[in-house]
């Protein structure tokens, strides 16, 4: 028996095999995916949609105000687009807002406006009251200087003072038509006064016209009666009206 060792075969013999790592690599941090901002200013095709939304909170000349599809046409967007944004940023409501707070504008400057002319008003009528006033004060004095001249001249009915006589005979009463522009006057003020403030008027809001007639006492009518006796040939008063 033959104890020599037998060579391998040649395609017995087997290469070792080589194994290479790979070192391992960093990860990289995800960066968060952000989503897209909505532009204000602009959207698709540069649209200004701020300008887009004051047109539609805004009326024209005639108090009509556009609706979505006339701005999809002014602006040139997509009518989809349009509505889609207005539903999403509640236009609809934002116009209701819009037009309430113009409403109330409107209301608050009219209130003023009313105020302030009412004041106006009230200021006016008040000094017509006042001049009204002096101007019958002025003819109350006026009487009182015709009555006590009456009561002089009777009492020198007898007298031989021509010269006292006759400046007595110069005093004249007041004529009623003076009286009547005065009572009228104060009247119109008076009325437009409580218009004013809100109160009932006596009488019609109308102007009160001069024609209308004054009552005078019947003293004082008999008084003027005996004047005119004494002076009748002198220049004679305003004629009196009576009822």
């Amino acid at each position: 028996m033959d104890d020599t060792p037998t060579s391998p075969k040649p395609e017995e013999v087997k290469t070792p095999e080589v194994v290479v790592e790979t070192p391992p690599q960093p990860e990289t941090p995800k960066q968060p995916v952000e989503a897209p901002k909505e532009n204000n200013q602009a959207g698709p095709k540069n649209i200004a949609w701020d300008k887009v939304l004051q047109d539609y909170c805004t009326a024209d000349e005639k108090g009509r105000y556009p609706s979505l599809r006339d701005l999809a046409a002014k602006y040139d967007i997509g009518e989809s687009s349009i509505m889609e944004k207005s539903t999403r940023e509640n236009w609809v409501i934002k116009r209701s807002e819009t037009i309430a707070q113009i409403e109330q504008l409107a209301i608050q400057k009219r209130a003023n406006d009313v105020a302030e002319a009412n004041s106006a008003h009230l200021t006016k009528w008040r000094r017509l009251q006042n001049l009204a006033n002096r101007l019958l004060n002025s003819f109350e004095s006026r009487l009182n200087v015709f009555d006590n001249a009456l009561k002089e001249l009777e009492a020198l009915k007898d007298s031989s003072d021509e010269a006292v006589i006759k400046k007595l005979k110069e005093v004249h009463h007041p004529g009623a038509a003076e009286l009547n522009i005065i009572a009228s006057t104060l009247k119109v003020a008076i009325e437009g006064e409580r218009i004013v403030l809100g109160l009932p008027t006596i009488v019609s809001k109308s102007d009160v016209s001069t024609s209308d007639k004054v009552t005078l006492p019947p003293e004082t009518v008999a008084e003027i009666d005996r004047l005119f006796a004494l002076n009748h040939n002198d220049k004679q008063p305003d004629p009196i009206v009576t009822s």
